[in-house]
C-alpha cells in the first residue's frame, strides 16, 4: 500500500465531518486524481436539513463499473464500546441506540443534579438562577449531541483507508479501463446514507445502471467478506475469482433487513467488500470505530482488496 497516501488521509484529513473539513479533504482528494488524469464533478443534493456533496471522478456516462467510498467520518460514540457491522445496516442501527441516547440520558440526569446542588447550596434566588442557566446550557448541549454531534479523530478503518485504497486502485487503471470506470465519494453517511441515494438518483439521470463495488471497512480484522445484493452473486463470484483460491473471501447474501440504513439499500446492482471479526452470531463485526481507537490497519488487507479490485475491473 502507498505509505504517503495512507498518512494523508488518515492523519492530515482523517476526520471529515464538519462542512469545513470536508471541503479541505474534497480539495485535496481532487488534486491527487487530477494528478492521475482524472476529471471530476460534485454532485450535491439536500433532504430537509441534511445536504451531501459526493465527488466523482471519471465519466459516468460510459461507466460500467462504480468504486464507492463512504468520505463521512462517523460521529465520536462516547461509549466503552463500538460495534459496527459493515454488511448489516440493521445491526449497526440497533447497536448504536444505546451508545447515543445513554449519553442523552447521562447529560439528562446530570442536569437535574446539577439544578438540585445549585437550589440546595446556594440561597432561593441565586439557586433559582444558576438551575435555570444549568438547565439552558444542557438542553443546548443535548440537542447539539442529538442533532449535529461531535466528530471522532481517528478514523483509519472507517473509511480512510478505503480512500487510499481507491486512489491506488485508480492510479492502476490504463486508459481503456479509466473509460469504464468511476470512483465516487459519498457523503452523508450519518444521514441515512443520504451520498448514496444521491449517487443512485443520478446513475438514473444518466440513464446508467453500473455495478457498484463499495469498500467498506477493509482494513482490519480475521475475515474478509464479499456482501452482495439479491440477484448480483455473479458479480460477487466475479471479483472473488480475481484473488488466488486459496485467498478467496466469503459471500454473503444481504437480505433487505441487512441493506437497511446502510448505502446498499440505494443500489441495485452493487457488492460490498469488508473485513473485520466474526460475533457470537457470526456476523462480520468491527469494533472501535467511531472512538478515539480507530487507528490500527493491517496493511496485507488493504493490499488485497487494491488487487482483488484492480484485477476485476482490468478483465472487464
Amino acid at each position: 500500500m502507498d505509505q504517503n497516501l495512507m498518512k494523508k488521509y488518515n492523519e492530515t484529513y482523517g476526520c471529515r465531518y464538519t462542512r469545513k473539513s470536508k471541503k479541505r479533504f474534497r480539495n485535496e482528494l481532487i488534486k491527487d486524481f487530477q494528478g492521475l488524469g482524472y476529471s471530476h464533478t460534485i454532485v450535491s443534493g439536500k433532504h430537509w436539513l441534511s445536504k451531501a456533496d459526493n465527488l466523482v471522478f471519471g465519466n459516468i456516462k460510459h461507466a460500467k463499473n462504480v468504486v464507492a467510498v463512504t468520505y463521512e467520518t462517523p460521529q465520536k460514540m462516547f461509549w466503552w464500546n463500538s460495534y459496527y457491522y459493515p454488511l448489516d445496516g440493521l445491526a449497526t442501527a440497533n447497536k448504536t441506540l444505546l451508545p447515543t441516547f445513554g449519553l442523552l440520558g447521562f447529560l439528562y440526569f446530570l442536569m437535574l443534579g446539577c439544578t438540585y446542588l445549585a437550589e440546595g447550596l446556594l440561597d432561593k434566588e441565586m439557586g433559582l438562577w444558576v438551575s435555570s442557566v444549568i438547565m439552558i446550557v444542557m438542553i443546548v448541549l443535548m440537542f447539539y449531541v442529538l442533532l449535529i454531534g461531535v466528530g471522532n479523530k481517528h478514523n483509519a478503518n472507517r473509511f480512510s483507508a478505503s480512500i487510499a485504497a481507491a486512489l491506488e486502485i485508480a492510479g492502476k487503471l490504463d486508459k481503456d479501463e479509466r473509460r469504464n470506470t468511476v470512483f465516487v465519494f459519498l457523503d452523508a453517511a450519518s444521514h441515512r446514507h443520504l451520498g448514496a441515494r444521491i449517487a443512485a438518483e443520478d446513475f438514473l439521470k444518466q440513464v446508467r445502471n453500473p455495478n457498484v463495488i463499495v469498500l467498506s471497512t477493509i482494513a482490519k480484522g480475521e475475515s474478509m467478506q464479499i456482501g452482495y445484493n439479491a440477484h448480483n452473486k455473479k458479480l460477487a463470484q466475479d471479483i472473488n475469482r480475481c484473488l488466488p483460491a486459496d485467498q478467496r473471501l466469503k459471500l454473503v447474501p444481504l437480505g433487505n433487513e441487512m441493506r437497511t440504513s446502510s448505502s446498499m439499500e440505494h443500489f441495485s446492482k452493487a457488492v460490498v467488500i469488508a473485513a473485520g471479526d466474526l460475533d457470537k452470531r457470526k456476523r462480520l463485526c468491527v469494533k472501535d470505530t467511531a472512538t478515539g481507537r480507530d487507528k490500527q490497519i493491517q496493511e496485507e488487507r488493504i493490499d488485497q482488496v487494491v488487487q482483488m479490485v484492480s484485477a476485476y475491473l482490468g478483465n472487464k
